[in-house]
């Protein structure tokens, strides 16, 4: 479902070990995301917010047979970005996870580490967002 009353931009913060994604969002829901850590900050892509937090939500909340791997290790589809293209998996290893971030050509071009307590916080912060934005 995308909203289309996203009444003021916003901007979340999604912690990882080495740094933070970022999502900023327009008023008119389209989701920058950025990936921030030693000081540096990337645009990987966008999307509109509500399939990424539906997506990120949904991949982190139920236990799904794996997409595919990378390196050797299962994962599962995160979400899919545009402008430019990137797509995000996360692995299904126990412990700390990875979350793996391709290019368009499918090249890795960065690997965040996430603990099972950064999860729960993405899970947090995402589902206030989506609660905020729908206005409830």
């Amino acid at each position: 479902m995308l909203w289309s009353d996203i009444r003021k931009r916003s901007k979340v913060e999604l912690p990882v070990c080495s740094g933070r994604l970022i999502l900023q969002t327009d008023n008119r829901g389209w989701c920058k995301v950025y990936v921030s850590s030693t000081g540096t900050q990337k645009c990987i892509g966008a999307e509109g917010f509500a399939l990424i937090a539906s997506r990120a939500l949904n991949a982190m909340s139920h236990q799904r047979e794996p997409d595919g791997e990378i390196d050797g290790v299962a994962v599962v589809n995160l979400f899919n970005l545009c402008e430019p293209h990137a797509s995000l998996y996360l692995s299904l290893n126990s412990g700390i996870r990875k979350i793996y971030v391709q290019d368009v050509s499918a090249t890795v071009i960065d690997v965040l580490d996430l603990t099972v307590g950064q999860i729960d916080e993405w899970k947090r912060i995402l589902a206030a967002e989506v609660c905020r934005v729908r206005g409830q």
